[in-house]
């Protein structure tokens, strides 16, 4: 039996909490949750407000999520995995 699998979704980032380590991101159904990255990942770049973003999420838990995929401005995606 497998454990836990994850829920990919896009988000929007609202504002930078804790120096950059955390943000608040505002899901597509309108819930604010606090994103971050994995442990021991730094984004390469300032994120700022209006950033798209891929949260992972687990079913266990829908007010916070993991950074994954940080979505440059243009078309191209840049992954932060």
């Amino acid at each position: 039996m497998e454990g836990p699998s994850v829920i990919p979704v896009e988000a929007v980032i609202r504002k930078a909490l804790d120096n950059g380590v955390a943000f608040l991101v505002t899901l597509p159904n309108g819930k604010e949750i606090i994103a971050h990255f994995p442990k021991g990942v730094q984004p390469d770049e300032a994120l700022d407000s209006g950033r798209r973003v891929t949260l992972e999420l687990t079913p266990y838990d829908f007010s916070s999520g993991r950074i994954v995929k940080v979505h440059s401005c243009g078309t191209s995606s840049k992954s932060e995995k």
